[in-house]
């Protein structure tokens, strides 16, 4: 299969869930309405500073976005419903925040959804293409919670299968 142009990519997005998707969501076009081309992303990514990284926005439907937050502010304050995703606490000299377990064999239809879009082939294929790294197609995928005074330092995760790691912020 020939791997995502660009403008597959904007299609990728669209893809991502059955909610009505709004005006400013699912793009990754500059505010001129222009899309950026594959080549344009690459030496972006590749231009970034101190390291090589990229900056994506909206590329998930933004309604989404929303339920899956509100759904997993929900599992952490009621850990006790036996269908709620659990989170454990995570703490060393680096870091302490609050960890969900993996969500690659979650059952919840909005956590499915989300997952299924960023395992998909049409966007590890487009991240592929962007960075330049050939990817596995393993993805690992859990929700972090921080409050107030919980920090993650800067570190190297030593996870040897690793190639990309991302954040995404709700």
């Amino acid at each position: 299969d020939a791997l995502p142009t660009a403008e597959n990519a904007v299609q990728w997005t669209q893809f991502v869930s059955n909610y009505p998707q709004t005006p400013e969501a699912a793009s990754l076009a500059d505010t001129d309405g222009k899309t950026p081309s594959i080549d344009e992303l690459a030496a972006e990514y590749q231009a970034a500073q101190p390291f090589a990284h990229m900056k994506f926005q909206n590329v998930v439907d933004p309604v989404l976005l929303l339920a899956v937050k509100d759904l997993l502010l929900d599992c952490f304050q009621h850990p006790k419903d036996e269908k709620a995703t659990r989170f454990h606490e995570k703490s060393n000299d680096l870091y302490h925040f609050w960890q969900s377990e993996d969500l690659a064999n979650t059952e919840h239809p909005l956590l499915m959804r989300l997952r299924d879009a960023l395992y998909s082939k049409e966007f590890l294929g487009f991240m592929s293409r962007v960075s330049g790294i050939e990817l596995n197609g393993q993805v690992d995928m859990t929700s972090s919670l921080y409050s107030k005074t919980d920090r993650l330092l800067c570190h190297d995760d030593q996870v040897s299968t690793r190639r990309i790691a991302f954040t995404l912020y709700l």
